[in-house]
């Protein structure tokens, strides 16, 4: 059961989550600004884009559910 309308504003706020329902977009945006910062040059698509990534680049790491095309995605650890 996902909020679609659930926001996080940053990769603080979503580390700061003990669970929340984030839009997959907003986790793009997250991403594309964290990808700035650690020059990673790959572009966030799909979930297992997402999962795929270096595990070194730890961005949410708490237990967030990704609402993707009306599905929703449990994971305990993201890795970015």
């Amino acid at each position: 059961m996902c909020n679609k309308d659930a926001n996080v504003e940053s990769i603080h706020d979503a580390e700061a989550l003990t669970e929340m329902q984030v839009r997959f977009r907003d986790v793009q945006k997250m991403l594309r600004e964290e990808n700035e910062k650690v020059k990673i040059k790959r572009s966030i698509q799909c979930i297992d884009d997402l999962a795929a990534l270096p595990k070194d680049h730890v961005v949410i790491r708490k237990k967030i559910c990704i609402s993707y095309r009306g599905h929703c995605y449990r994971r305990r650890r993201w890795h970015a």
